[in-house]
C-alpha cells in the first residue's frame, strides 16, 4: 500500500513539533484548597510505599521491582478496595509512580557515569508539592478561546479555574501538573503543537552573546552590555534571623517559614519577568543568536570536604558561586532559546574556550597573561592595540565562530530549543596555533 504526501503533510513534516509548557495560576474554594492538600498527603504516601517495596526487594532478593510491575499491583490494591477505585483518577497516581521510577532511572544512570550515586529519598508531607498526570484521551480541561476563562476537572481532585488566552483552546495537552507554590497554586499544561514560523533563510542581523564578569550579566557583540543583577538580601536575612530566634515547631515559626517562601517566590517572579522582557527585546531585535555554552555545575563547583582546603577559601567560593547562581545564565538561555526557535531563527551554542584571551580584530590569542590580567573588565591587545570590554570582545569571538558554521535543520523538538540548537566544540573554533602568542592549554 503505498501513500502520497498531501500539501498539508508536506507543510507539517518540514515544520518541527514544539512541545510547549503554559503555566498559570489556579484559583480554588476554601474547601478546595484542604481537599488538594489532602490528596498531595496520600500521594506522597504512596510515593514512600513503592521507594520502599524497591528497597526491601533488592536488600532481601536482589530483586529490582519495575514501573510495569508497581503499576500492575496498583490497579489489585484498587480492585480490592471498591473506596479507593473511585476516590482519585488513576492517572494521578500512576504520575506518583512514573516520579518514583524517574528517580531512579536517574539514580542509576549517575552510577554508570561515576557520579555521586544519590539514592532516591523518602519524602516528607511538608515537601510534596505536586501532582502529576497524563491527560491522555480524556477532556478534563476546558478553555473559553475568547475570554482565555477555562477550568480543570480531574475526579478527586477540586475543580480548578484559571484564566489565560494563552492556552490553547482546541486541544488537549499532553501532561497536567498542578503544584502548590508559597503564594497560592498553580497549573502547567504541557502541549504538543505547531507553532514555529518560517526558518529565517539568511541572518540579516546576528548578535554573539558572553555571560559577563563583574558588573556585566551579558555581553553582546554590538558592542552593549546588560548590567549585573542585585539582589536585595535584607529582608532575607532578617526572616533568617527572626526563624532562627523562635522555637521549632512553634506557630510563629511557621509564619515565618511562610513569610520567606512567599520572599523567595516574588523574587523569582521579579527576575523572571525581567528575563522575559529582556529575551523579547533581543528576538525582536536580532535574527540569530550565538551563545555561549556554560557548565554551570562545573563553574560552581565546590571545595567543601576537599583537602587543602581551608575554611575561608570554602566561604570565598560559595560566596562567588551565590553570585553566579544569582545572575541566572541558564535560565537566560533557556528563555531565549525557546523564542527564537518559535520565530523561526536559529541559536547556537558555542564551547567559549580562548574566547576571553582571543582578539576579535586580529584573532591573536594570549596565553601567556597573568590572572589578574585576565579578571579586568576590559581586554587590551598588545598586537593591534585593540581595547574593548572583556566580555564584549568575547561575545564577537563567539559570534564569529557561529556564522562560521552552515545553518542546520531543524528537526522534530522534545523541548523548547532542542531542534534549532547545536553545539560547536573548540576543535571547531577559529583559534589556531600560528595565531596564538605563549602557551598553554587551559580554556578560558
Amino acid at each position: 500500500m503505498t501513500t502520497t504526501n498531501t500539501p498539508d503533510d508536506a507543510a507539517t513534516t518540514e515544520r518541527p513539533k514544539l512541545i510547549r509548557t503554559y503555566r498559570t495560576r489556579a484559583y480554588l474554594s476554601r474547601a478546595g484548597h484542604i481537599q488538594f492538600d489532602e490528596v498531595l498527603a496520600q500521594q506522597c504516601l504512596l510515593y514512600n510505599a513503592a521507594l520502599e517495596e524497591r528497597t526491601t526487594a533488592w536488600r532481601r532478593h536482589q530483586k529490582r521491582i519495575p514501573f510495569a510491575e508497581q503499576s500492575r499491583e496498583l490497579t489489585e490494591i484498587r480492585k480490592d478496595f471498591p473506596g479507593i477505585e473511585g476516590a482519585l483518577d488513576r492517572r494521578v497516581l500512576i504520575g506518583t509512580l512514573r516520579r518514583l521510577d524517574r528517580a531512579f532511572d536517574s539514580f542509576h544512570r549517575r552510577v554508570q557515569t561515576g557520579e555521586a550515586p544519590g539514592y532516591p529519598r523518602f519524602k516528607s508531607v511538608g515537601r510534596w508539592k505536586t501532582l502529576e498526570m497524563y491527560s491522555g484521551a480524556a477532556r478534563c480541561v476546558r478553555v473559553n478561546g475568547d475570554t482565555g476563562k477555562g477550568f480543570v476537572r480531574i475526579k478527586g481532585l477540586p475543580k480548578l479555574r484559571f484564566k489565560d488566552r494563552r492556552v490553547p483552546s482546541g486541544i488537549q495537552p499532553l501532561q497536567i501538573r498542578i503544584s502548590r507554590k508559597p503564594n497560592g497554586v498553580y497549573l502547567y499544561f504541557v502541549f504538543d503543537h505547531l507553532e514555529v514560523k518560517s526558518p529565517v533563510e539568511r541572518a540579516k542581523n546576528p548578535i554573539g552573546i558572553k555571560a559577563g564578569r563583574g558588573g556585566v550579566r551579558w555581553g553582546l557583540s554590538d558592542g552593549s552590555t546588560i548590567e549585573r543583577r542585585r539582589v536585595d538580601n535584607s529582608v532575607n536575612r532578617r526572616l533568617q534571623r527572626k526563624m532562627a530566634r523562635q522555637k521549632l515547631g512553634s506557630r510563629s515559626r511557621d509564619k515565618t517559614v511562610a513569610q520567606l517562601g512567599k520572599h523567595h517566590h516574588r523574587e523569582q517572579v521579579r527576575n523572571r519577568n525581567e528575563l522575559h522582557r529582556m529575551t523579547a527585546e533581543l528576538v525582536k531585535k536580532y535574527d540569530f543568536f550565538a551563545i555561549e555554552d556554560l557548565s554551570l555545575q562545573e563553574i560552581v563547583w565546590s571545595p567543601r570536604g576537599m583537602p587543602g582546603y581551608s575554611g575561608q577559601t570554602v566561604r570565598t567560593k560559595a560566596n562567588i558561586n551565590r553570585a553566579i547562581l544569582e545572575q541566572t545564565w541558564g535560565e537566560f538561555a533557556q528563555l531565549l532559546t525557546y523564542k527564537a526557535e518559535g520565530a523561526g531563527m536559529e541559536v547556537v551554542r558555542i564551547d567559549p574556550a580562548y574566547t576571553s584571551v582571543t582578539c576579535s580584530r586580529c584573532g591573536v590569542a594570549q596565553f601567556d597573561v597573568s590572572l589578574q590580567e585576565r579578571n579586568r573588565a576590559h581586554f587590551r591587545c598588545p598586537d593591534c592595540g585593540n581595547v574593548l570590554n572583556r566580555s564584549v570582545n568575547a561575545a564577537k569571538n563567539i559570534l564569529a565562530r557561529g556564522l562560521a558554521e552552515p545553518a542546520s535543520s531543524a528537526g522534530e523538538s522534545v523541548i523548547a530549543g532542542r531542534a534549532s540548537t547545536k553545539q560547536l566544540t573548540s576543535e571547531q573554533s577559529d583559534v589556531r596555533p600560528e595565531n596564538c602568542v605563549g602557551g598553554g592549554d587551559n580554556a578560558i
